[in-house]
């Protein structure tokens, strides 16, 4: 998967891409609004979300408002572990 996740004191926004099915077109997400973190947990609310599914015909999806996302959160040096609710891991380096 590859992508850029941006955090700043009270938002972020999330771009990511990633061959899920064969073809000439990758599959994407992008959410952006702002977050909490209480040191163990981050709740992401989010202000825009859009889904690129090309072997979906009811895709992509723009939404104005999705869902809030709680997500166990760890720290590891430089790197942010988020674990969400679907079992999706996304490790974040910081640069």
């Amino acid at each position: 998967m590859y992508g850029l996740f941006i955090f700043t004191r009270r938002h972020y926004s999330a771009n990511v891409r990633y061959q899920a099915a064969a073809g000439p077109v990758d599959n994407a997400n992008g959410n952006a609004g702002p977050y909490t973190a209480d040191g163990r947990r981050i709740v992401f609310t989010q202000w825009v979300q859009i889904h690129v599914r090309p072997d979906d015909a009811q895709q992509p999806v723009l939404s104005r408002q999705g869902p809030n996302e709680a997500t166990d959160y760890r720290i590891e040096g430089k790197r942010l572990i988020l674990a969400f609710p679907s079992k999706n891991r996304y490790i974040l380096q910081r640069d």
